[in-house]
């Protein structure tokens, strides 16, 4: 056998909770798209319900008035509960014994946080490529307008995506409160002469994410314009770097504050037992000379509102 436990995986407290707090970070930072395409939300344990919503339920108005001594009316959430278990994700990573010696004296708790960056690095990668798959695979295809054809003057992004905003308003009572763009459809966007004639006689050498933010059907929605990019080839090829979104404009009604109930487009529910990522002990692979760290995590990204939400496709 190549490896050996040392101490049965249990949890490494110290590496879990700044791998915890690094995760958080590298997420957030990562043009914040993961918490918001599918924030987060904790439950407890590996297994949980999850809610698709009902909009003519949802949306109900009930009488609230009763008589003395009689029922009440009972609010019910308009929704299908549906049994769900989190996925089990893991990572390793390695200290091979010469890093060790190269260290120089310098605390080994130094080094094992530079390995635990990495990682985490890796892992918020991962689950923003698996959380824009979801995404993009749950949107219906926006259709007004042109459709996003918005290289062309003559069509007017703006007006197509309030059209679309006042869709998803009609079909489940909110609207977007996220405009989320690729890097090619925010040139496609932002080059348009009908977009730039809003700023007509103010002078701009530039137009910038808060010059759009307020010139939509929501004047509250928030723009964001991704940029991360991904290596696309399989290890062992040259590096295919792709980005994450590219020309996909996504309209999204989120909550800023979502739990398990209510009626965000898409979520991605964690473990709060395990937290979002737990480093156990490191065991030794004496075959490669290394300490191997090994990470779990336990999450899932899921679609719970089809309607909150429309893709356009920029050309």
């Amino acid at each position: 056998m190549s490896a050996q436990y040392l101490s049965q995986n249990s949890p490494h407290p110290i590496l879990t909770g700044f791998a915890n707090g690094v995760l958080s970070e590298d997420m957030t930072n990562m043009a914040q798209l993961a918490d918001v395409l599918a924030p987060r939300v904790g439950v407890i344990g590996r297994t949980f319900r999850y809610y698709t919503h009902d909009p003519k339920v949802q949306t109900q108005v009930l009488e609230t008035k009763r008589p003395i001594g009689g029922a009440a009316r009972r609010v019910g959430f308009g929704i299908d509960s549906v049994e769900k278990t989190l996925d089990t994700h893991g990572l390793d990573i390695a200290i091979d014994d010469i890093e060790r010696r190269n260290a120089e004296g310098a605390p080994i708790l130094m080094l094992e946080q530079r390995k635990l960056r990495t990682l985490s690095l890796t892992a918020a990668r991962s689950h923003l490529q698996r959380v824009v798959n979801l995404v993009d695979a749950g949107l219906t295809a926006a259709t007004a307008g042109s459709g996003g054809a918005w290289t062309n003057n003559a069509n007017d992004p703006i007006a197509e995506v309030d059209t679309e905003m006042k869709n998803i308003s009609d079909a489940c009572g909110s609207m977007p409160n996220f405009v989320v763009m690729g890097l090619a459809a925010w040139v496609g966007f932002r080059g348009n002469t009908k977009v730039q004639a809003r700023f007509s006689g103010v002078k701009r050498n530039i137009l910038s994410v808060a010059d759009t933010e307020g010139l939509f059907l929501n004047p509250n929605a928030k723009v964001i314009i991704a940029e991360t990019m991904y290596d696309a080839a399989a290890l062992g090829l040259s590096v295919s770097l792709t980005r994450l979104i590219g020309s996909k404009c996504y309209l999204l009604s989120n909550s800023p504050t979502p739990q398990e109930q209510d009626a965000s487009f898409a979520k991605t529910f964690y473990n709060l037992t395990t937290g979002l990522l737990t480093v156990g002990m490191p065991y030794r692979d004496p075959e490669t000379r290394s300490d191997v760290y090994p990470c779990d995590w336990d999450s899932v990204a899921l679609v719970n509102n089809s309607v909150a939400g429309k893709k356009f496709t920029v050309s």
